[in-house]
């Protein structure tokens, strides 16, 4: 079918990097855990960190090329009067308080248009979809909550700082590795109806 965009390389390797992300998320948590909350930190520790962002950064953006293309075939195979656009698909990610919702309705939406183009209104989504927004909202906001507090002056404050980033890491976890699955469903889907037409 003309107009279908190749997403099965991109899928791949916004999997592979989820995953990489998950495997150093642990890493991460399990250093800070065994030097001890608010003790000074290991050197280790910013080479990790360095990983971490890098590792981070190329999956977000992996996956937005994939959510770009993904959203963009969907309609090709069949689906129509959907209230995401492809270019939106990707722009939601960055808009302050509409990132809060917007991703998730993006995601979702592509799920149950993938699932049934003809009628997707209809279609349910999977709970891993609900499962990996909370996860994700989650590790944001310890993530979020671990920064202002390794900011205080107070040195008090580097035990509660470390113990939000630790939480924040192990809430990551999951939420990758649940978006990894679901761009794998997605994926799946679509690839099954591409070779049907």
């Amino acid at each position: 079918m003309t107009g279908l965009r190749e997403t099965a390389s991109i899928a791949r390797l916004a999997q592979l990097l989820l995953y990489l992300q998950a495997a150093v998320a642990a890493g991460s948590a399990a250093l800070t855990w065994t030097r001890g909350l608010g003790e000074p930190l290991l050197p280790v520790e910013f080479t990790v960190w360095l990983v971490q962002v890098a590792a981070f950064v190329a999956a977000m953006a992996a996956m937005l090329i994939w959510l770009y293309r993904a959203s963009a075939n969907v309609r090709v195979l069949g689906a129509s009067n959907m209230v995401v656009s492809p270019g939106l698909a990707v722009v939601w990610w960055f808009v302050p308080i509409a990132n809060l919702v917007m991703p998730f309705q993006t995601v979702r939406e592509l799920w149950k248009a993938s699932a049934n183009p003809a009628d997707w209104e209809i279609e349910r989504a999977p709970a891993t979809t609900i499962w990996w927004w909370t996860f994700w909202l989650l590790a944001g906001i310890a993530g979020a909550i671990a920064l202002r507090l390794s900011l205080e002056p107070d040195k008090e404050a580097a035990a509660p700082a470390d113990a939000f980033l630790v939480a924040s890491d192990l809430l990551y976890i999951p939420a990758v590795i649940l978006v990894a699955r679901i761009i794998a469903g997605i994926e799946a889907m679509q690839q099954r109806r591409r070779a049907g037409t």
